[in-house]
């Protein structure tokens, strides 16, 4: 075995050992006019497996894998490893309309490749979740709060119910205004005396004017008590893709938040006054 084996066996070694760093040191010491198409692709694999999916901070190791790989391009037409790892690569950095290029070649090559199956699967998910534009519906809105195990109840007036928060939170209601306007509700959840009428009013208009969502005002209840309310508009009527459907979502819950917290630090004492019941 010459010295070339013998450094690509241990690189298999140390792959099995999870020893990704070991890799990137053991072959980045080989002067550039030697390194051969296998040691290059097996360092971009090392790049790529030392990087963190969650980490942007770790997607130059991505990026730097993609580099290596591109420098052999030619040499990897016809190697489904090569197109894998490509793949891997651009959909670790986000970029899976990219990726599904080189998963799809991977697989002409290898049909038998589950990681590029399964990469594969989860790349056309993410394409169409930023491409594909469907009519919104509750039944889509209740789907997202059932991904992320939010508790809600769908009412007989086609109404979707929920609440966020502790007794400084707020309750939430949505519901499709006409076909082209999906309505975001929240009202904060400590009711409010008639006697505090004109302070809340004051600090709903204060938040309207320093921030543009969501738009507050007063309620009044039928016995009389005040609740304050935060809503906003989407227009959906050309449709709308998941990804467009959880930013405007989140966006209303985190602006929501902020404005109840707003409210929860002007008038301490009406929390407490609900606290304590």
């Amino acid at each position: 075995m010459n010295n070339h084996e013998e450094l690509i066996a241990r690189v298999h070694g140390w792959h099995e050992e999870n020893e990704h760093q070991k890799i990137i040191n053991a072959l980045e010491s080989v002067p550039e006019d030697e390194r051969t198409y296998d040691v290059i692709c097996l360092l971009a694999r090392a790049y790529s497996n030392v990087g963190q999916p969650t980490d942007k901070g770790q997607q130059a190791n991505y990026e730097k894998a993609t580099e290596l790989l591109k420098s052999v391009e030619t040499d990897g037409l016809t190697d489904p490893l090569w197109y894998m790892r490509m793949g891997y690569a651009l959909f670790y950095l986000d970029r899976p309309a990219e990726a599904l290029t080189y998963l799809n070649q991977c697989l002409a090559l290898d049909s038998s490749n589950d990681l590029a199956l399964e990469l594969k699967a989860t790349a056309e998910k993410n394409v169409e979740r930023v491409t594909m534009v469907k009519p919104m519906s509750l039944e889509r809105l209740a789907a997202y709060f059932d991904t992320h195990k939010w508790t809600y109840e769908l009412t007989k007036d086609n109404r979707l119910n929920s609440g966020f928060g502790s007794n400084n939170g707020f309750i939430f209601r949505s519901h499709m205004a006409d076909d082209v306007d999906w309505a975001l509700w929240g009202t904060w959840k400590p009711d409010i005396p008639i006697e505090k009428r004109r302070a809340v009013l004051d600090a709903c208009n204060e938040w309207n004017n320093s921030t543009r969502r969501p738009k507050t005002y007063i309620q009044i209840q039928d016995n009389g008590d005040l609740w304050a309310s935060g809503e906003t508009y989407v227009y959906v009527g050309a449709g709308i893709t998941d990804q467009h459907l959880e930013l405007n979502l989140r966006l209303f819950l985190m602006t929501m938040m902020d404005f109840t917290k707003f409210l929860t630090d002007r008038f301490p004492e009406l929390v407490a006054e609900k606290r304590s019941e």
